[in-house]
């Protein structure tokens, strides 16, 4: 199986993927265009056939999602009610994503920002943290999976 760094993996080892926010709420937030990938996703994590990480960021995007979907947003109903987003946090924080601190990366980040004109850092931390564990980052940002040739399309079979 070939490593997602393209690569080929030592004997034994996990594949590694750097995960952003779009991609694991496509698996929390009812009717997602890329649920189906998404769940397959958390599915082969959970069996311990690829491994997870992203920024700690991951966190603050989370709970802000979650909050979001809870208050309805550009006048739509709310998508989850507190109780089921309680039960999305508790989901996510038994995945036990591997989280990364990013401070040392700030200058890089800045860096792919202004070379990119990119509209948020946010995204460019997962990008960094990809390219610095020379793997992909898996997104359902169909922007962002354009730009950056680290990106991978949550759309498409793992590059694995």
């Amino acid at each position: 199986m070939p490593h997602p760094s393209g690569a080929v993996p030592r004997r034994g080892e996990t594949p590694r993927l750097v995960i952003d926010a779009s991609a694991l709420l496509a698996a929390f937030l009812p009717e997602e265009k890329w649920e189906p990938q998404a769940d397959a996703l958390l599915t082969a994590y959970q069996d311990g056939d690829l491994a997870l990480v992203a920024p700690r960021l991951l966190v603050y995007e989370m709970l802000n999602s979650l909050y979001m979907a809870t208050r309805g947003k550009a006048g739509a109903p709310p998508r989850l009610s507190e109780t089921e987003v309680g039960e999305c946090w508790q989901l996510f924080v038994d995945l036990g994503v591997q989280l990364e601190e990013m401070a040392d990366s700030g200058a890089e980040i800045l860096r792919l920002a202004a070379e990119h004109k990119w509209q948020s850092i946010y995204d460019l931390s997962y990008v960094v943290l990809a390219q610095r564990l020379n793997t992909k980052l898996i997104t359902a940002d169909v922007k962002l999976a354009c730009a950056f040739e680290v990106a991978h399309p949550l759309w498409e079979p793992l590059p694995f």
